[in-house]
């Protein structure tokens, strides 16, 4: 067979296709957000239309045009991401023998960022934007997982810039630190990275009190891990990571151990996939009989159930009421052949958010910051008519105190009147 290999041309021509147009023929989730195309069920992986590049938020990477998009999604190499989007390569060349040298990559070390002299944008952007509590941060920082960083940019004019951010380090189970994420303090600019070396099979962790039965709670983020802690005081002795994202390869580390697993993930389409991915395989494992795992991916997001046999019959097991409701309106699924699995797995998962109808535990939190100090100002309300209505009292009993002194004192006469009547009758 032949061997060819790329030309200039078809690299320019593949590293030009839209990876908008790209990513919607094949099958991916987009929304348009603004100037850019939000992939959905990647975390916060963004098209940005005019310059062809994209960037996960979530991760840290991104690149420009579509085989480095093509490589990034598909885990593709160069040769294969071109294939994919040409063809074959169109330059013939003749194949000469030679010996492969065996090369081992040398794993990118992670250098942790130098702290701050000061923390004063850390607590000021988290008290002040996040609602965190400033002993809750101090304990973050006092656990040596959390402090500021001072960085450098240019902008396009050629001036430099300090960026003054938060980091928050990765360590291991053992105490090892294996990586960091970085995120910005500035309000009106959003900014988030993971440091390059960071193990992505660890997260940002932190342990309360004493772990006897290894119980863990899971988060996508850092600070949504914080606020969870800090709505919730009354938990103690559990392990907190947060994933930096949704990681299957850290869930499945503490499922694998038998640690009884909270899943606090984000309430949307994202955080949904993940937790049915997870409990679809528990299901399957509780069943033990001859079944196959389902997914209705015609919808965001994708439905999961398992297919069984059961006594010579045929049944669908769905891990939710909703599931079971929105499947058997499409399908005209018989109530009779179709059932609610009941989760009795050690992974769990927190509904929360859900019911309060937000996103993540730090919109939650500042939900119940928000209420609790419209609660406290109609306290003061009620509190300064209440004084009002006190003093007024208290101003009676002072005029009665008065005129009872100077009626013993004989200042006050209250028969004068009437004996001036009687005087006048007679």
């Amino acid at each position: 067979m032949d061997d060819f290999f790329y030309s200039d041309e078809q690299i320019s021509e593949a590293t030009n296709i839209s990876i908008y147009d790209y990513a919607r023929t094949h099958g991916y989730n987009c929304e348009k957000a603004g100037k850019e195309i939000h992939i959905r069920g990647y975390g916060g992986l963004y098209v940005n239309l005019e310059s062809n590049k994209f960037y996960n938020h979530s991760e840290g990477r991104g690149g420009h045009g579509c085989i480095s998009f093509v490589q990034y999604m598909e885990g593709l190499s160069f040769t294969q991401a071109m294939k994919a989007l040409v063809g074959e390569g169109a330059i013939k060349y003749e194949k000469r023998e030679w010996e492969p040298v065996e090369r081992k990559e040398k794993p990118t070390e992670f250098i942790p960022p130098e702290k701050a002299a000061t923390y004063k944008n850390l607590y000021a952007y988290l008290i002040k934007e996040r609602k965190l509590d400033k002993d809750l941060i101090t304990e973050f920082v006092k656990e040596k997982i959390l402090y500021q960083t001072t960085s450098t940019t240019k902008s396009k004019d050629g001036e430099t810039y300090k960026n003054e951010n938060i980091v928050f380090l990765h360590r291991a189970e053992d105490g090892t630190v294996c990586g960091a994420s970085e995120q910005g303090t500035k309000s009106s600019a959003r900014f988030k990275k993971n440091y390059e070396g960071t193990d992505k099979d660890h997260g940002f962790l932190y342990k309360k009190g004493y772990v006897p039965n290894k119980v863990v709670y899971l988060f996508e983020a850092p600070i949504d891990l914080m606020s969870f802690v800090q709505l919730h005081p009354e938990i103690t002795d559990a392990h907190f990571v947060a994933m930096e994202g949704l990681k299957p390869s850290i869930a499945e580390h503490y499922i694998n151990d038998d640690w009884l697993v909270y899943s606090c993930v984000d309430n949307d389409n994202a955080g949904k996939a993940f937790n049915d991915k997870i409990l679809s395989k528990k299901m399957s494992e509780a069943f033990g009989g001859k079944c196959e795992q389902i997914t209705v991916s015609d919808r965001e997001p994708p439905i999961e159930y398992l297919e069984a046999e059961h006594n010579g019959k045929q049944i669908n097991l769905f891990l939710s009421d909703d599931d079971y409701n929105n499947y058997k309106s499409i399908q005209k699924c018989e109530s009779a052949a179709c059932f609610v699995w009941k989760n009795n797995s050690r992974f769990l998962v927190i509904t929360e958010c859900k019911e309060n109808g937000v996103k993540d535990f730090n919109d939650l939190l500042k939900k119940r910051c928000t209420s609790f100090s419209n609660d406290r100002e109609s306290k003061n309300d009620e509190s300064k008519d209440g004084d009002s209505l006190v003093e007024k009292i208290e101003n009676v009993n002072n005029v009665a105190t008065k005129i009872a002194d100077a009626i013993d004192n004989g200042e006050l006469d209250i028969n004068k009147d009437e004996r001036s009547v009687d005087s006048q009758s007679r």
